[in-house]
């Protein structure tokens, strides 16, 4: 049977903060949360909080970790990279005759295109 794929979620990220507190292994977290012991390393090293100007406050908190997650997913999510067409789909501006080329299509690289109605001056 083929296991399933799941993101960590914010339980597991409160137990694995109160774990780490308390000094326990990586391994024994990951064997406690069944997952392999190099998803509990990833986590760690992505979610784990730095200030270089209180280096006190730097560790694992799984509020901020929960939030730097959320973050990196939402800019992975399609379109979310791309700021000039996230503004078309916002205000439903569609391409004009003189922005399409003469079949319909795209038009060539270089092609000057008449500023967008919305973008700044």
């Amino acid at each position: 049977m083929k296991r399933t794929y799941s993101q960590i979620d914010m339980d597991e990220r409160r137990k694995i903060a109160r774990w780490r507190t308390a000094g326990i292994s990586v391994d024994v977290i990951a064997e406690k949360l069944r997952r392999h012991r190099s998803t509990i390393f990833r986590e760690l090293r992505r979610n784990t909080f730095e200030d270089r100007e209180m280096p006190d406050l730097n560790g694992y908190y799984c509020v901020m970790a929960n939030d730097m997650a959320r973050e990196r997913r939402a800019k992975l999510r399609k379109g979310a990279f791309c700021f000039y067409f996230r503004r078309l789909s916002n205000c439903g501006w569609q391409l004009t005759p003189e922005r399409r080329g003469e079949n319909g299509s795209s038009p060539p690289l270089g092609t000057k295109h008449p500023p967008h109605p919305h973008a700044a001056a």
